[in-house]
């Protein structure tokens, strides 16, 4: 491919592509709408395709320094009666890469580290874009401009590449809101779900001191709750250990809620 590709976008995805361009000689430049790159988000579970791909741009030992090899995964019962447990070594006697869980924060910075030689702009909101067969020039809302061969979005959720391309199209909410959180402790080395009518509840061990959770419920969208820790409480006070520990353990500036669309 003939000139530069413009990426929107320098969370997870934009900073992967963007390593995985320059690995393959094409030049890059990514742009990230917000001032700064922060330490946003949880947990993340990272399967062997993941981990594949990473291993594919020399990053799989890295990212499985910054997290924690899961060795079983359990579904259980509310009451913490076992459903199901699945030993997750067989993947990796397979695929040659391991399931792990990782703090976003640290994958992210260590893609950013691998990414250090591409330009990165910071404060580069897009206003708009247009494309030709041969080009993509953008217009940030700033007043400045870039030009390249292509432009791929990678900018969320609510993406303006995603808003331009297809237009005002809605987001389809799934029904059901979340609650994460990261908090210090140590768990047996396990990922566990849990369930319950209208309600699951799943942790993992990210290493480092930290365990990772997510506690997921149905609700309307938009609904807000005031006091978290206490909505969390009203939700999952007949959870198994270490459920309820967990949520008391978590610094309440340490929890996010994110509708699931």
């Amino acid at each position: 491919m003939q000139g530069k590709v413009l990426i929107a976008g320098a969370g997870v995805g934009g900073l992967t592509l963007g390593v995985a361009l320059r690995q393959a000689g094409i030049e890059c430049e990514i742009f990230e709408r917000e001032p700064e790159l922060r330490a946003a988000g949880a947990g993340l579970l990272l399967q062997t395709a993941p981990m594949q791909a990473l291993a594919a741009l020399q990053l799989d030992r890295a990212a499985l320094a910054a997290g924690h090899r899961i060795g079983t995964g359990y579904l259980k019962t509310a009451g913490g009666a076992v459903l199901q447990a699945s030993a997750m070594d067989f993947l990796e006697a397979e695929f040659g890469q391991p399931n792990i869980a990782i703090h976003r924060a640290r994958l992210q910075a260590l893609l950013r580290e691998a990414a250090s030689d591409i330009p990165l702009h910071l404060n580069k909101k897009l206003a708009s874009f247009e494309t030709t067969t041969t080009n993509a020039t953008t217009q940030f809302t700033d007043g400045t401009s870039a030009e390249g061969a292509l432009l791929v979005g990678a900018d969320g959720l609510r993406s303006a590449v995603r808003q331009q391309l297809l237009g005002d199209t809605p987001l389809r909410y799934g029904g059901y809101s979340t609650y994460r959180g990261v908090t210090e402790g140590e768990v047996a080395g396990e990922v566990c779900e849990s369930w319950d009518q209208g309600r699951r509840f799943g942790y993992a061990p990210l290493g480092h001191g930290e365990v990772y959770w997510f506690a997921v419920f149905n609700a309307p969208a938009g609904e807000a709750h005031p006091h978290p820790k206490l909505h969390l409480r009203e939700l999952f006070a007949n959870f198994h250990a270490p459920i309820p520990a967990l949520i008391e353990a978590t610094p309440l500036d340490r929890i996010l809620r994110t509708d699931i669309h």
